[in-house]
Formats: structure tokens, sequence, C-alpha cells
């Protein structure tokens, strides 16, 4: 027996995904900032928003996770269709500079329970065990729920939804074009489902140990309120509002992001950090050294303009 090094059958798809991850991803309205880049490093979204050209492209691995995490978005999407008729998906918005789309918007009265508002707004996030067991608080290795229990979604997640939420219901309610037959006007969301589903299900034996059946052995939900979206929404906008403030004035911010806690982290590319490993502009981030530096001294800008 031998292993083959150059799996020519087996990692067609995964060859197909990094093919596919090549093509550069535009926000859902042509701005220069996305929702999804919540919790993100400043300096990281600066330079996308100036379009500085990707030094650290993604490679077979981070393209197979994020391409079979948008397969089983499409594929539940559409289950969620046959279920519940009203379900729109994708529905873009942008507030200001930033714009996304969300996974799902629902009308309160298809879903079937009283989650209040008119609609319920659905993310989708797929993860490895680590994430997954933080989320709903297990300790699979011992078979037991952790002593502080389960953490939830990350903060950086629910911001990138109630943003969503928040531009959906300023567009609809100022006469959206995807409202037009809609009975039910305005629009008001009041519960966020944030929805998460692991690629590491957990062993029958360990289920039956911990009480966990059927789907909760690898999908967790959780929902919302807006008195917890809301405010981390919109101040995760109002980053995103100086970050292009700084870039309006010649400013490059410095390398700072934000913890699961919500909390905000200094990054340095030569550091543990996992946002400067999975970084696309980690070699440009290095050259352009710390703090807050100008535009106009950044490698990005140089390099674009063929200086460098």
């Amino acid at each position: 027996m031998r292993q083959s090094q150059n799996p020519i059958l087996t990692g067609a798809l995964a060859l197909a995904l990094l093919e596919k991850s090549k093509i550069p991803k535009p926000t859902a309205r042509g701005t220069r900032f996305r929702y999804s880049s919540s919790h993100g490093c400043e300096r990281a979204q600066a330079y996308a928003a100036l379009g500085a050209e990707i030094t650290e492209p993604m490679d077979e691995s981070g393209a197979w996770a994020t391409g079979i995490g948008t397969i089983l978005h499409e594929l539940t999407q559409a289950e969620i269709s046959k279920r519940y008729p009203s379900a729109r998906h994708e529905v873009t918005s942008q507030t200001g500079d930033v714009s996304g789309s969300c996974d799902s918007l629902i009308d309160v009265n298809d879903v079937g329970t009283n989650y209040g508002g008119t609609h319920v707004l659905w993310e989708f996030k797929t993860m490895g065990g680590y994430g997954f067991d933080t989320q709903v608080g297990w300790n699979r290795m011992r078979s037991i729920f952790k002593p502080q229990g389960a953490q939830g979604p990350k903060k950086g997640h629910i911001a990138q939804a109630g943003m969503n939420a928040l531009g959906i219901e300023r567009e609809a309610n100022a006469g959206a074009p995807w409202l037009e037959h809609d009975s039910m006007k305005p629009v008001r969301i009041e519960t966020i489902i944030m929805g998460a589903v692991t690629f590491e299900a957990l062993s029958k034996q360990k289920a039956r140990n911990m009480g966990v059946l059927g789907l909760n052995r690898f999908v967790a939900e959780f929902e919302i309120p807006r008195e917890e979206w809301e405010p981390l929404a919109r101040y995760e906008l109002s980053i995103m509002e100086d970050i292009g403030e700084k870039l309006n004035h010649g400013i490059l911010p410095d390398r700072v992001g934000r913890d699961d806690s919500g909390g905000f982290t200094d990054l340095r590319p030569l550091g543990s950090d996992w946002q400067c490993e999975y970084c696309s502009y980690r070699s440009t981030c290095l050259d352009d050294g710390d703090g807050e530096i100008m535009v106009e001294n950044s490698v990005a800008i140089r390099s674009s303009s063929g200086e460098a």
C-alpha cells in the first residue's frame, strides 16, 4: 500500500474550490467595507478598502473550509424555502460605506413561533469541533458540560447579523423594492437566530452520556434578542466608520482587532494571533510596520503604483 502525495481524484473538489477562492469577492453594494469583517483587524479592513494586492492567498485547506461552508449555506437555504415560503435569502443592505447580505429573512407568521417584530433574521456559521464546543459549553473529551456553560455565538458574528438587520429595516421601511408585495410593513426584527453546524458530530456514546439528542449532536441554534444584538451592531458600525474616516484623511490604521469578548487587542504579524496567521495582507503589513502610518507611505500603495 502506498499513500499518494498527489491525490488526483479525491482532491478534485478541493482544487475546484481553491480556484474559485482566487476570484475576489466584492462587497454586496460595492462599498469599501463589509458587515462580515466585524471584529476583524482594522488595518486588514483598510487594506481591503484600498484594494491592496493580496500577498497571502487562501491555501487548499482554507478554500475547502470556506467552500464547504458556502455549499452548506446554499443547501440549507433551499430547505428553509421549502418549509417557509416567505423566506428571502441574501437580502442586501447598506449603511454608509458598509454593506452585506443576510443568510435568510423570514416572516414571523411563517416561522410559526412568535419571535416578536415582523421578521426573523437567520445567520449561519460552519465550524470545527473546538469552536462549536465553546459555543454550546461542551468538554467532549470528558463527556461533560463545562462548568461555565455555553458561551454562545461570537460577538463579532452577532454584530455582523445585527448590522444586516439594521440595514434591512431602514431600507425596507424606506420602500425597498423587495417588499413591494409584502403585507407586513414596516419591518421590525426583534430576534436574530444564530445557527451553527460543526463538521465533527458528538459520538453516540458521548451524546448518550451527556444527554444530547438528535440534531443537537452537531447543530446549535441561539435566539439573540434585540437588546443584545443592536448595541453590538451599532458599535461595530461606528468602528468601521472610524476606519473610513482615517482613510479619508490618508491614515492607515494600526493592527488592532477584537477578541471573542469584544475587547480590543493588539495584533502582531509574527505572533500567534490567528487573525494574522490567516491574513491576506500579512507580508504587506510586516513591511509597513507598527502603528498608524500615512497611506501614501504604505507598501500596498507604492506597489500598486509601481514605485516598490
